[in-house]
C-alpha cells in the first residue's frame, strides 16, 4: 500500500503533462470516475497495476501508424513531433515530483469534474486511513474554493452533496 504522497508522486512521475501538482492529482483520485483507483484496506490503490508512462502511451498510439506507413512517413514524423512538443514543457516535473506531491496548487484551467455518486470521495470507507481522510478534506476545500471563486459559474449546481460532504 502507498501513502497519499507516494501515490501522488507516482502519478506526477508517470504523467507529468496531466498532473502539475498535488491538487490536480487529488482531484483525479477523489472525483474522477474510472481513474483506475479503488479503496482497499482504507487506502486508494491503483487497481490497474499499469506502470506505463506518457511515453509508453504515445508509443502505443504510434505503433499502428508505423506498422502501416513505416517510421519515416510524414504522418508518423508529424505525430511524434507533436507528442514531443506537447510533452517537453512538462518533463521537468518528473525531477520535481517529490516536491510537487507535497505542494498544493491550482486545480487547473477547467471546471472540476462534477462530484458523482460512485467516485472515491463518495465511497470513502469507514476504515479510510488518516492521511487519505485528510487528503479528501484537502481536495474538497480546494474544489469548493475553485467553485466559489466565480470563475466557473454553474458548476456548483452540478455538484451532488452526499453524507459526509461539507458544503463550502
Amino acid at each position: 500500500m502507498a501513502s497519499v504522497t507516494d501515490t501522488v508522486e507516482r502519478m506526477i512521475r508517470r504523467f507529468p503533462s496531466l498532473f502539475a501538482n498535488r491538487t490536480q492529482c487529488l482531484h483525479a483520485l477523489f472525483y474522477v470516475l474510472g481513474n483506475g483507483y479503488d479503496w482497499s484496506a482504507g487506502e486508494l490503490v491503483d487497481i490497474t497495476r499499469d506502470d506505463r508512462t506518457e511515453e509508453d502511451v504515445d508509443a502505443a498510439f504510434l505503433a499502428p501508424l508505423i506498422a502501416r506507413h513505416g517510421p519515416d512517413h510524414p504522418i508518423v514524423e508529424q505525430t511524434a513531433a507533436r507528442f514531443a512538443a506537447d510533452r517537453a514543457p512538462t518533463l521537468s516535473r518528473r525531477g520535481r515530483a517529490a516536491v510537487l506531491a507535497r505542494t498544493p496548487g491550482e486545480l487547473g484551467p477547467h471546471d472540476p469534474y462534477p462530484l458523482t455518486i460512485g467516485c472515491a470521495l463518495s465511497t470513502m470507507p469507514a476504515d479510510a486511513t488518516s492521511d487519505w481522510r485528510a487528503a479528501a478534506d484537502e481536495i474538497t476545500a480546494a474544489v469548493d474554493e475553485h467553485v466559489n471563486s466565480g470563475k466557473y459559474r454553474g458548476i456548483h449546481e452540478r455538484i451532488t452533496t452526499f453524507h459526509g460532504h461539507r458544503p463550502g
